[in-house]
């Protein structure tokens, strides 16, 4: 019943114990590491938006820098101009064909006299490219854009945007194509499909390329104030603010393209957009808005200069022109044909400076001058393989560069939008990485300190509850070891009391019968002496108060005595013992009962566990300096799971024939403490079914350490 009861104990000693360490250690720990987990990614945020902030602010002074350093290269180039061909009222060819020819930056070179007429050269080339096919609709595509208004007009969003779609695949010129994509931008957003929307007018500004095609409204003021109010209404303000500010500098740019009273319609609605999306936009974006309104200034001031170089200068080709006012009085046009060419044209006016001389100016070369920017980028440096690159309208490095790497930063050149089309600087990382990515690194090291905390915790709780366990076998063990002993003592006691009484009281009156009596009474009580010695020596080792009386001797003499003590313990047994003794072993220093009792041990073990036929061999030799003692016997030998945990205390096999046999558990452990005491050393052979053999190694006359 004791039995049954033992295991339902551990049980819930285990349950217990596992409940107060999900409760005071393991749940405030899980608690602990979530919480160090929200601190370690809203760091990581923390750190992301921090690195962000520095590189835009690193861009922003590379993007001041460029705007600063390419007037100035311009204004030198001209100052340089200005020198070979005003040094006198004619105009010298070949000094100004010489000049180009050593400039670079310089493609051709034109002088204007105060009456708008060419000085030099006679003719001005723009290098026109044919002009395209008249924007016409191919018959389906007509159809089609018929059809998507009828069902827009009926609210019928998604067939609509089919016929949009089906119209926009027919067409081959980009002024058409962007007529399909705002119509299909526009139903998605009626649809409430914001995030279709946004990606379509985004993709209507990159065609439109700064263009400012369209049919009563250019696509690409429809596009950002419908881009803009999207992007507030998902409470990204910054990102709104920066669409409306990109359209208020190209519109400055191109405001040439418009009429007067149309350009001023479309800066009013811009104005009134960007003041709304201020509030949330920050100090930078006022300074922008700032810097842009006095740049509108600028341009509303010098109209009549727009008109003279657009009606004087090369007047056989039709083209539109913006214009830029910069340090100097430089100021840049760009000529936009029908085609998707544009020509890039510096000028400076003179006024009375230079007597008959005008205008002085030259078409740039686009390549170098983007070569020129793209040098004074190469001296910043951010570290981290992080590079300031130019992109043009669709995103691409120019010059062209390294394709594997990652955008991190943008920002546009407001300033320059007239001299480079579509251009802005890009803070990029080669190879291509994430900020997130990259600065990573230093949040790193608080995932590996919460994920070292959390092993740790689960490696404690798998050694507590290792030990909880080697704890609750050691304390079952004891228990049987109580059990065991009691038992192994009663046996011998009871025989004694026995043959006593029966001797007390009579029944035995032969002196040859009381003579078997007492022998038989000695024995059980050497039996009893033996149980209790083991026990006591046990209980000495454990509290470290074991002393041995160690002195030289025979070996062949204390294995002989012990044998003899052995015989005589079983006697009344059948039991087939052999001794094997090297005549020449060389003397030992050892404590002769203790070895007695290990030797007794053996001898015991073997007889045990040898339910059969009972065959005991003890052998003793010199190895060397050693003394080799082997006990082997026949029996049922010892599982290889066993092997390991012989000698430790108390325990005892409990499967298979060896879980029947009755013993103390100590016994094993006693030997290996005497041994071991006497710097020598036990080992085990054994075969299930085949027997064991323990060997024994003491050293030869050799003194006890310590």
């Amino acid at each position: 019943r004791c039995d049954m009861k033992k295991p339902g104990r551990d049980r819930r000693l285990r349950r217990r114990i596992l409940a107060v360490f999900l409760g005071a250690v393991m749940l405030p720990s899980l608690i602990q590491a979530y919480l160090g987990l929200r601190y370690v990614r809203q760091e990581g945020q923390r750190q992301e938006q921090l690195v962000l902030q520095g590189l835009k602010g690193s861009l922003a002074d590379a993007a001041r820098k460029i705007e600063e350093d390419v007037p100035q290269l311009l204004l030198q180039t001209f100052d340089s101009l200005i020198v070979e061909t005003s040094v006198s009222a004619t105009v010298s060819p070949d000094k100004i064909h010489r000049f180009v020819s050593q400039n670079s930056l310089l493609e051709e070179v034109f002088v204007m006299d105060n009456k708008g007429g060419l000085l030099f050269p006679r003719s001005f080339s723009t290098q026109k490219k044919p002009a395209e096919l008249q924007s016409l609709l191919s018959p389906v595509a007509g159809q089609r854009l018929i059809h998507g208004e009828e069902y827009e007009a009926r609210g019928k969003y998604d067939d609509a945007i089919s016929n949009y779609t089906s119209g926009f695949n027919e067409c081959k010129i980009t002024r058409d194509k962007l007529a399909f994509l705002i119509r299909i931008a526009r139903c998605r957003f009626k649809a409430g499909d914001l995030a279709g929307a946004t990606q379509t007018y985004r993709r209507v500004l990159l065609e439109d390329a700064d263009r400012f095609y369209g049919e009563e409204v250019p696509y690409q003021f429809i596009a950002s104030i419908q881009l803009a109010q999207i992007l507030d209404k998902n409470g990204q303000q910054k990102e709104a603010f920066d669409v409306l500010a990109r359209l208020y500098g190209k519109m400055l740019a191109g405001f040439q393209r418009f009429e007067q009273n149309q350009f001023m319609y479309y800066l009013t609605i811009i104005h009134e957009e960007l003041e709304i999306s201020l509030h949330h936009a920050g100090p930078a974006a006022a300074a922008l808005l700032d810097s842009l309104l006095r740049v509108e200034e600028t341009f509303l001031q010098e109209p009549a200069r727009n008109d003279f170089l657009k009606a004087n200068i090369v007047p056989s080709v039709e083209f539109t022109l913006n214009t830029r006012s910069h340090p100097g009085s430089i100021q840049y046009a760009l000529i936009d044909h029908a085609t998707d060419s544009s020509i890039y044209i510096a000028f400076r006016d003179l006024g009375s400076q230079t007597p008959g001389i005008s205008v002085i100016g030259a078409r740039l070369s686009y390549s170098h001058l983007i070569t020129s920017v793209a040098d004074s980028l190469e001296g910043i440096d951010l570290g981290e393989n992080l590079h300031v690159v130019l992109l043009d309208e669709k995103n691409a490095s120019m010059p062209p560069g390294e394709t594997n790497v990652t955008y991190i930063a943008e920002e546009s050149l407001y300033l320059l939008a007239g001299t480079i089309q579509g251009c802005k600087l890009a803070i990029v990382r080669t190879p291509g990485m994430s900020v997130k990515e990259f600065t990573s690194k230093g949040v790193l090291l608080y995932y590996a300190l919460i994920f070292t905390i959390i092993l740790m915790i689960a490696l404690g709780v798998i050694f507590i509850f290792h030990d909880i366990s080697r704890e609750q076998e050691l304390t079952r063990m004891k228990s049987e070891f109580i059990s065991n002993v009691t038992h192994e003592i009663k046996t011998p006691i009871a025989s004694i009391r026995s043959l006593a009484e029966n001797v007390n009281e009579g029944f035995i009156t032969s002196a040859e019968k009381q003579k078997e009596y007492f022998r038989l009474i000695a024995r059980e009580s050497e039996k009893l002496g033996q149980l209790v010695e083991n026990t006591l020596d046990f209980s000495r080792i454990e509290s470290g108060s074991k002393r041995y009386n160690m002195e030289e001797c025979s070996l062949n003499e204390v294995i002989e005595k012990t044998v003899k003590r052995f015989r005589m313990l079983t006697e009344g047994q059948e039991i087939d013992i052999s001794v094997n003794l090297d005549k020449n072993l060389l003397p030992v220093l050892i404590d002769k009962a203790a070895m007695e009792q290990v030797l007794l041990n053996l001898l015991d073990n073997a007889l045990k566990y040898s339910p059969g036929k009972k065959v005991i061999r003890l052998a003793a030799v010199t190895e060397g300096e050693y003394l080799k003692i082997a006990v082997s016997d026949q029996g049922i030998g010892i599982a290889m799971k066993d092997r390991s945990r012989i000698f430790d205390k108390f325990y005892r096999s409990d499967s298979g024939p060896a879980k029947n046999v009755t013993g103390s558990g100590i016994g094993l452990t006693l030997v290996k403490e005497i041994v071991e005491s006497h710097g020598g050393s036990i080992t085990v052979e054994s075969n299930r079914n085949n027997g064991s053999t323990f060997t024994i190694r003491i050293p030869a006359n050799q003194k006890l350490n310590g």
